[in-house]
Protein backbone atom coordinates (compact mmCIF):
# COMPACT_ATOMS: atom_id res chain seq x y z
CA UNK A 1 0.00 0.00 0.00
CA UNK A 2 1.30 3.37 -1.00
CA UNK A 3 2.71 5.67 1.73
CA UNK A 4 1.18 8.86 2.80
CA UNK A 5 4.35 11.56 2.42
CA UNK A 6 3.98 15.15 3.73
CA UNK A 7 5.61 17.99 4.62
CA UNK A 8 5.21 17.95 8.63
CA UNK A 9 5.52 21.56 10.44
CA UNK A 10 4.20 20.66 14.25
CA UNK A 11 3.66 24.54 14.68
CA UNK A 12 2.07 26.42 11.74
CA UNK A 13 -1.00 28.18 10.37
CA UNK A 14 -3.56 26.49 8.18
CA UNK A 15 -6.70 27.53 6.68
CA UNK A 16 -8.90 24.16 7.84
CA UNK A 17 -8.10 21.92 10.50
CA UNK A 18 -9.65 18.36 9.77
CA UNK A 19 -10.02 15.70 12.44
CA UNK A 20 -10.51 12.18 11.49
CA UNK A 21 -9.61 10.25 8.91
CA UNK A 22 -12.32 8.31 8.10
CA UNK A 23 -14.71 8.70 4.94
CA UNK A 24 -15.73 11.94 6.21
CA UNK A 25 -12.55 13.52 7.14
CA UNK A 26 -10.72 12.13 3.66
CA UNK A 27 -13.46 13.23 1.35
CA UNK A 28 -13.40 16.99 3.33
CA UNK A 29 -9.77 17.25 3.12
CA UNK A 30 -9.92 16.24 -0.77
CA UNK A 31 -12.46 18.45 -1.50
CA UNK A 32 -10.64 21.34 0.82
CA UNK A 33 -7.14 20.90 -1.03
CA UNK A 34 -8.95 20.69 -4.61
CA UNK A 35 -10.66 23.78 -3.62
CA UNK A 36 -7.14 25.76 -2.94
CA UNK A 37 -7.52 26.14 0.71
CA UNK A 38 -4.10 25.17 3.03
CA UNK A 39 -5.49 21.92 5.18
CA UNK A 40 -4.44 19.95 7.46
CA UNK A 41 -5.64 16.63 8.39
CA UNK A 42 -5.02 14.39 11.70
CA UNK A 43 -5.48 10.35 12.42
CA UNK A 44 -4.55 9.67 15.81
CA UNK A 45 -3.59 6.17 14.47
CA UNK A 46 -1.16 4.99 11.73
CA UNK A 47 -2.93 4.32 8.46
CA UNK A 48 -4.49 1.70 7.27
CA UNK A 49 -5.79 1.32 10.86
CA UNK A 50 -8.13 -0.88 12.09
CA UNK A 51 -11.99 -0.23 11.31
CA UNK A 52 -14.65 -2.10 12.63
CA UNK A 53 -17.56 -1.99 9.70
CA UNK A 54 -19.02 -4.42 7.68
CA UNK A 55 -17.76 -2.58 4.52
CA UNK A 56 -21.03 -2.21 2.32
CA UNK A 57 -21.25 0.65 -0.01
CA UNK A 58 -24.30 0.95 -2.25
CA UNK A 59 -25.04 2.35 -5.73
CA UNK A 60 -25.43 6.03 -4.31
CA UNK A 61 -22.05 5.29 -2.75
CA UNK A 62 -20.04 4.35 -5.75
CA UNK A 63 -21.78 7.56 -7.43
CA UNK A 64 -19.64 9.93 -4.93
CA UNK A 65 -16.42 7.98 -5.54
CA UNK A 66 -14.36 9.83 -9.03
CA UNK A 67 -11.34 7.37 -8.41
CA UNK A 68 -10.02 3.41 -8.16
CA UNK A 69 -10.75 2.31 -5.53
CA UNK A 70 -10.95 -1.58 -6.86
CA UNK A 71 -8.08 -2.53 -4.16
CA UNK A 72 -10.33 -2.39 -1.61
CA UNK A 73 -13.11 -4.18 -3.03
CA UNK A 74 -13.45 -7.57 -1.25
CA UNK A 75 -16.83 -8.89 -2.77
CA UNK A 76 -18.91 -7.95 -5.26
CA UNK A 77 -22.68 -7.65 -4.38
CA UNK A 78 -25.56 -8.82 -6.24
CA UNK A 79 -28.50 -10.19 -3.89
CA UNK A 80 -29.65 -9.46 -0.84
CA UNK A 81 -31.60 -12.03 1.61
CA UNK A 82 -33.86 -11.16 5.05
CA UNK A 83 -34.29 -13.89 7.27
CA UNK A 84 -37.28 -13.83 10.07
CA UNK A 85 -36.34 -16.59 12.31
CA UNK A 86 -36.75 -19.66 10.12
CA UNK A 87 -38.10 -18.14 7.08
CA UNK A 88 -36.43 -15.99 4.59
CA UNK A 89 -36.81 -14.35 1.24
CA UNK A 90 -34.44 -13.19 -1.08
CA UNK A 91 -34.22 -10.08 -3.51
CA UNK A 92 -31.97 -9.91 -6.71
CA UNK A 93 -31.47 -6.86 -8.63
CA UNK A 94 -30.00 -9.71 -11.59
CA UNK A 95 -26.93 -7.43 -11.60
CA UNK A 96 -24.00 -6.49 -10.17
CA UNK A 97 -25.66 -3.65 -6.96
CA UNK A 98 -22.65 -2.61 -4.90
CA UNK A 99 -19.49 -3.95 -2.89
CA UNK A 100 -17.91 -5.12 0.23
CA UNK A 101 -14.72 -3.54 0.53
CA UNK A 102 -11.72 -3.64 2.98
CA UNK A 103 -12.31 -0.59 5.41
CA UNK A 104 -8.63 -0.26 6.15
CA UNK A 105 -7.62 -0.06 2.97
CA UNK A 106 -10.48 1.75 1.90
CA UNK A 107 -9.82 4.66 4.02
CA UNK A 108 -6.56 4.53 2.97
CA UNK A 109 -7.06 4.91 -0.34
CA UNK A 110 -9.66 8.02 0.17
CA UNK A 111 -6.54 9.67 2.53
CA UNK A 112 -4.35 9.09 -0.41
CA UNK A 113 -6.50 10.76 -2.78
CA UNK A 114 -6.65 13.90 -0.81
CA UNK A 115 -2.63 13.60 -0.30
CA UNK A 116 -2.52 13.60 -3.91
CA UNK A 117 -4.80 16.83 -4.30
CA UNK A 118 -2.65 18.86 -1.99
CA UNK A 119 -3.58 17.93 1.77
CA UNK A 120 -1.41 17.62 4.40
CA UNK A 121 -1.63 15.03 6.68
CA UNK A 122 -0.45 13.63 9.84
CA UNK A 123 -0.93 10.37 11.04
CA UNK A 124 -0.73 9.02 15.02
CA UNK A 125 -1.49 12.32 16.42
CA UNK A 126 -4.23 12.89 18.85
CA UNK A 127 -5.93 15.97 19.69
CA UNK A 128 -6.03 17.38 23.52
CA UNK A 129 -7.83 20.26 23.21
CA UNK A 130 -9.54 22.89 20.98
CA UNK A 131 -10.60 26.42 21.94
CA UNK A 132 -11.74 29.52 20.11
CA UNK A 133 -10.15 33.05 20.48
CA UNK A 134 -11.95 35.41 17.84
CA UNK A 135 -11.47 34.37 14.55
CA UNK A 136 -8.61 31.53 15.56
CA UNK A 137 -9.18 28.09 16.13
CA UNK A 138 -5.98 26.86 18.06
CA UNK A 139 -5.75 22.99 18.07
CA UNK A 140 -3.10 21.11 20.67
CA UNK A 141 -2.63 17.89 20.05
CA UNK A 142 0.44 15.16 21.20
CA UNK A 143 3.01 16.35 18.84
CA UNK A 144 1.98 20.42 18.80
CA UNK A 145 -0.12 23.81 18.54
CA UNK A 146 -1.94 24.65 15.28
CA UNK A 147 -3.97 27.38 14.24
CA UNK A 148 -6.35 27.88 11.47
CA UNK A 149 -9.91 29.56 10.79
CA UNK A 150 -12.16 26.44 10.33
CA UNK A 151 -12.45 22.76 11.77
CA UNK A 152 -14.11 19.94 10.47
CA UNK A 153 -14.48 17.22 13.13
CA UNK A 154 -14.76 14.01 11.69
CA UNK A 155 -13.31 11.72 14.36
CA UNK A 156 -16.20 9.81 14.05
CA UNK A 157 -18.91 8.67 17.87
CA UNK A 158 -16.53 8.64 20.43
CA UNK A 159 -13.88 11.53 18.63
CA UNK A 160 -12.35 14.07 21.25
CA UNK A 161 -13.48 16.80 18.05
CA UNK A 162 -17.38 16.96 19.89
CA UNK A 163 -16.57 15.79 23.59
CA UNK A 164 -14.09 18.79 23.85
CA UNK A 165 -16.84 20.74 22.33
CA UNK A 166 -18.95 19.74 25.27
CA UNK A 167 -21.76 17.62 23.45
CA UNK A 168 -21.40 14.60 24.42
CA UNK A 169 -24.33 12.01 23.21
CA UNK A 170 -23.99 8.23 23.75
CA UNK A 171 -24.36 6.01 20.57
CA UNK A 172 -28.05 5.00 20.69
CA UNK A 173 -26.45 0.98 19.41
CA UNK A 174 -23.67 -1.05 19.81
CA UNK A 175 -22.43 -3.18 17.06
CA UNK A 176 -20.08 -6.34 17.38
CA UNK A 177 -18.13 -8.17 14.45
CA UNK A 178 -15.83 -10.74 13.62
CA UNK A 179 -14.77 -12.35 10.21
CA UNK A 180 -15.45 -15.94 9.71
CA UNK A 181 -13.50 -18.18 7.78
CA UNK A 182 -14.45 -19.01 4.04
CA UNK A 183 -14.71 -22.71 5.03
CA UNK A 184 -17.77 -22.77 7.11
CA UNK A 185 -20.74 -23.70 4.45
CA UNK A 186 -22.56 -20.34 5.71
CA UNK A 187 -19.93 -18.53 4.58
CA UNK A 188 -20.18 -20.18 1.40
CA UNK A 189 -24.19 -19.83 0.72
CA UNK A 190 -23.51 -15.90 1.22
CA UNK A 191 -21.09 -15.69 -1.95
CA UNK A 192 -22.22 -12.29 -3.50
CA UNK A 193 -25.23 -12.13 -1.40
CA UNK A 194 -25.78 -9.70 1.68
CA UNK A 195 -27.97 -11.30 4.84
CA UNK A 196 -30.10 -9.94 7.25
CA UNK A 197 -31.65 -11.61 9.92
CA UNK A 198 -33.95 -10.14 12.39
CA UNK A 199 -36.11 -11.90 14.93
CA UNK A 200 -33.52 -13.22 17.06
CA UNK A 201 -33.01 -9.97 18.98
CA UNK A 202 -34.65 -6.95 20.87
CA UNK A 203 -35.24 -4.04 18.53
CA UNK A 204 -31.88 -5.04 16.66
CA UNK A 205 -30.50 -7.51 13.48
CA UNK A 206 -27.51 -9.40 12.37
CA UNK A 207 -25.91 -9.36 9.08
CA UNK A 208 -23.28 -11.55 7.41
CA UNK A 209 -21.44 -9.72 4.58
CA UNK A 210 -19.14 -11.47 2.40
CA UNK A 211 -15.52 -10.93 1.46
CA UNK A 212 -12.77 -12.34 -0.57
CA UNK A 213 -11.82 -15.30 2.04
CA UNK A 214 -14.26 -14.99 4.84
CA UNK A 215 -17.36 -13.02 5.41
CA UNK A 216 -18.24 -10.15 8.62
CA UNK A 217 -20.60 -11.79 10.83
CA UNK A 218 -22.27 -9.09 13.80
CA UNK A 219 -25.08 -7.55 15.14
CA UNK A 220 -26.29 -4.14 16.13
CA UNK A 221 -28.70 -4.00 19.00
CA UNK A 222 -29.55 -1.03 21.65
CA UNK A 223 -26.63 -0.13 23.70
CA UNK A 224 -28.92 -1.62 27.04
CA UNK A 225 -27.94 -4.49 25.94
CA UNK A 226 -24.01 -3.59 25.68
CA UNK A 227 -23.50 -6.48 28.68
CA UNK A 228 -24.71 -9.49 26.54
CA UNK A 229 -23.58 -8.73 23.12
CA UNK A 230 -21.67 -11.66 22.98
CA UNK A 231 -23.52 -13.91 24.38
CA UNK A 232 -26.11 -12.62 21.82
CA UNK A 233 -24.01 -12.88 19.26
CA UNK A 234 -22.80 -16.78 20.59
CA UNK A 235 -26.29 -17.66 20.09
CA UNK A 236 -26.37 -16.30 16.72
CA UNK A 237 -23.31 -17.99 15.45
CA UNK A 238 -24.82 -21.53 17.05
CA UNK A 239 -27.64 -20.99 15.04
CA UNK A 240 -26.03 -20.09 11.98
CA UNK A 241 -23.71 -24.13 12.56
CA UNK A 242 -20.76 -22.29 13.94
CA UNK A 243 -18.64 -22.82 17.10
CA UNK A 244 -19.77 -20.37 19.66
CA UNK A 245 -16.18 -19.35 21.08
CA UNK A 246 -16.08 -17.75 17.40
CA UNK A 247 -17.92 -14.88 19.47
CA UNK A 248 -14.99 -14.52 22.14
CA UNK A 249 -13.21 -12.60 19.53
CA UNK A 250 -15.71 -10.10 18.71
CA UNK A 251 -14.89 -6.31 18.60
CA UNK A 252 -17.62 -3.88 19.38
CA UNK A 253 -18.06 -0.59 18.59
CA UNK A 254 -20.39 2.84 19.26
CA UNK A 255 -23.01 3.42 16.32
CA UNK A 256 -24.46 7.16 16.82
CA UNK A 257 -27.76 5.98 14.61
CA UNK A 258 -29.61 9.26 13.80
CA UNK A 259 -32.62 10.43 15.71
CA UNK A 260 -34.06 14.19 15.23
CA UNK A 261 -35.35 13.54 18.97
CA UNK A 262 -31.79 14.04 20.34
CA UNK A 263 -31.89 17.39 18.68
CA UNK A 264 -27.86 17.09 18.57
CA UNK A 265 -25.92 20.14 16.92
CA UNK A 266 -23.42 19.37 14.29
CA UNK A 267 -21.79 22.66 13.86
CA UNK A 268 -21.21 26.12 15.45
CA UNK A 269 -19.60 29.24 13.92
CA UNK A 270 -16.52 28.19 11.67
CA UNK A 271 -16.42 24.22 13.73
CA UNK A 272 -18.63 21.65 11.92
CA UNK A 273 -19.35 17.68 12.43
CA UNK A 274 -18.96 15.07 9.80
CA UNK A 275 -19.91 11.73 9.05
CA UNK A 276 -20.19 9.62 12.71
CA UNK A 277 -19.36 12.66 14.71
CA UNK A 278 -22.47 13.85 14.03
CA UNK A 279 -24.46 10.90 14.20
CA UNK A 280 -25.21 10.61 10.22
CA UNK A 281 -25.80 7.47 10.60
CA UNK A 282 -28.93 5.12 9.08
CA UNK A 283 -31.13 4.33 11.84
CA UNK A 284 -32.71 1.20 10.14
CA UNK A 285 -29.47 -0.39 8.32
CA UNK A 286 -26.49 1.75 10.20
CA UNK A 287 -24.79 2.58 7.37
CA UNK A 288 -22.90 5.55 7.71
CA UNK A 289 -20.74 5.58 4.44
CA UNK A 290 -22.38 7.53 2.23
CA UNK A 291 -23.76 10.07 4.79
CA UNK A 292 -19.99 10.29 5.63
CA UNK A 293 -18.96 11.28 2.31
CA UNK A 294 -21.66 13.33 1.86
CA UNK A 295 -21.60 15.26 4.92
CA UNK A 296 -17.46 15.46 4.64
CA UNK A 297 -18.30 16.98 1.01
CA UNK A 298 -20.86 19.44 2.39
CA UNK A 299 -18.44 20.68 4.81
CA UNK A 300 -15.55 21.32 2.22
CA UNK A 301 -17.67 23.32 -0.03
CA UNK A 302 -19.44 25.49 2.92
CA UNK A 303 -15.86 26.07 4.12
CA UNK A 304 -14.47 26.96 0.83
CA UNK A 305 -17.82 29.61 0.26
CA UNK A 306 -17.50 31.35 3.56
CA UNK A 307 -13.85 31.22 4.57
CA UNK A 308 -12.80 33.92 1.73
CA UNK A 309 -15.71 36.53 3.39
CA UNK A 310 -14.40 35.39 6.87
CA UNK A 311 -17.96 34.55 7.26
CA UNK A 312 -19.56 32.07 9.93
CA UNK A 313 -19.91 28.51 8.07
CA UNK A 314 -22.32 27.40 10.75
CA UNK A 315 -25.09 28.38 9.24
CA UNK A 316 -24.43 27.83 5.47
CA UNK A 317 -23.23 24.47 6.74
CA UNK A 318 -26.97 23.74 8.67
CA UNK A 319 -28.74 24.95 5.05
CA UNK A 320 -27.20 22.48 3.21
CA UNK A 321 -27.29 19.38 5.31
CA UNK A 322 -30.90 20.58 5.36
CA UNK A 323 -31.67 19.95 1.97
CA UNK A 324 -28.74 17.53 1.26
CA UNK A 325 -28.83 14.66 4.32
CA UNK A 326 -31.61 15.43 7.02
CA UNK A 327 -34.63 14.63 4.76
CA UNK A 328 -33.31 10.94 3.70
CA UNK A 329 -31.89 10.46 7.42
CA UNK A 330 -36.14 11.88 8.59
CA UNK A 331 -37.62 9.51 6.20
CA UNK A 332 -35.58 6.23 7.16
CA UNK A 333 -36.11 7.39 11.13
CA UNK A 334 -40.19 7.70 10.46
CA UNK A 335 -39.95 4.22 8.59
CA UNK A 336 -37.32 2.58 11.63
CA UNK A 337 -40.57 2.68 14.13
CA UNK A 338 -42.90 0.54 12.74
CA UNK A 339 -39.62 -1.39 10.77
CA UNK A 340 -38.24 -2.64 14.65
CA UNK A 341 -41.64 -2.47 16.22
CA UNK A 342 -43.32 -4.66 14.19
CA UNK A 343 -40.69 -7.07 12.65
CA UNK A 344 -42.59 -9.93 11.85
CA UNK A 345 -45.29 -7.80 10.15
CA UNK A 346 -42.71 -6.14 8.20
CA UNK A 347 -41.22 -9.24 7.33
CA UNK A 348 -44.57 -10.61 5.82
CA UNK A 349 -45.38 -7.78 3.74
CA UNK A 350 -41.98 -8.33 2.23
CA UNK A 351 -42.97 -11.78 1.59
CA UNK A 352 -46.15 -11.45 0.35
CA UNK A 353 -45.73 -8.37 -1.89
CA UNK A 354 -43.16 -8.09 -5.07
CA UNK A 355 -43.27 -4.05 -5.17
CA UNK A 356 -43.03 -3.92 -1.30
CA UNK A 357 -39.75 -6.57 -1.96
CA UNK A 358 -38.48 -4.63 -5.09
CA UNK A 359 -38.70 -1.27 -3.16
CA UNK A 360 -37.06 -2.54 0.19
CA UNK A 361 -34.15 -3.95 -2.37
CA UNK A 362 -34.00 -0.77 -3.96
CA UNK A 363 -33.30 1.11 -0.79
CA UNK A 364 -30.78 -1.56 0.48
CA UNK A 365 -28.38 -1.12 -3.01
CA UNK A 366 -28.98 2.72 -2.69
CA UNK A 367 -30.89 2.79 -5.97
CA UNK A 368 -34.35 4.21 -4.40
CA UNK A 369 -34.57 6.89 -0.86
CA UNK A 370 -36.45 6.64 2.01
CA UNK A 371 -38.10 9.75 1.07
CA UNK A 372 -40.20 8.15 -2.14
CA UNK A 373 -41.20 5.10 0.27
CA UNK A 374 -42.79 7.24 2.76
CA UNK A 375 -44.52 8.84 0.05
CA UNK A 376 -45.73 5.58 -0.99
CA UNK A 377 -46.82 5.14 2.35
CA UNK A 378 -48.38 8.11 3.54
CA UNK A 379 -49.83 6.18 6.36
CA UNK A 380 -46.43 5.50 8.25
CA UNK A 381 -46.35 9.03 10.40
CA UNK A 382 -49.37 8.72 11.87
CA UNK A 383 -48.28 5.00 12.31
CA UNK A 384 -45.28 6.26 13.97
CA UNK A 385 -47.21 8.61 16.27
CA UNK A 386 -49.31 5.58 17.48
CA UNK A 387 -46.09 3.54 18.24
CA UNK A 388 -44.47 7.09 19.62
CA UNK A 389 -47.00 7.22 22.52
CA UNK A 390 -47.84 3.99 22.78
CA UNK A 391 -47.59 2.68 26.10
CA UNK A 392 -46.55 -0.88 25.00
CA UNK A 393 -42.84 -2.15 25.00
CA UNK A 394 -43.01 -2.18 21.25
CA UNK A 395 -43.92 1.36 21.26
CA UNK A 396 -40.70 2.48 23.39
CA UNK A 397 -38.16 0.53 20.68
CA UNK A 398 -37.22 3.15 18.09
CA UNK A 399 -37.16 5.68 21.96
CA UNK A 400 -34.82 3.57 23.72
CA UNK A 401 -32.67 3.27 20.60
CA UNK A 402 -32.44 7.20 20.95
CA UNK A 403 -31.19 7.47 24.13
CA UNK A 404 -34.72 9.13 25.24
CA UNK A 405 -36.31 6.91 27.30
CA UNK A 406 -35.29 6.17 30.94
CA UNK A 407 -33.10 8.99 31.57
CA UNK A 408 -33.06 10.50 34.73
Amino acid sequence: MESMVSAVDRNSDYDVMVIGLGPAGANAAYHLACAGIRTLAIEKKKMPRRKLCAGGISAKVIKLLDFDYSAAIEQEIRSAVIHYRHQSVEMSGGEKVGYVVNRPTFDHLLALRAVKAGAEIHEEESVLSISEISHVIEVKTTLGIYRCRALIGADGVNGVTSHLWGYNARPADIGVEIHVSGEHDIVRQHLHKLGFYFGAFPDGYAWIFPRKEDASIGLGVPLKQARHTRGLLADFLESLGLPRALADKARGHGIPLYSPLTKRPFCRRNILLAGDAASFVDPITAEGIYYALKSGEEAARTIAKTLPSNSEAAGVYKDAIKQSILPELRAAWKLSLPFYAFQLATFNAIMASARIRDMQFDVIVGRRSYQEIVAQFPNVFSLMRKILFARSDAGKIRLLRSGRVGKK
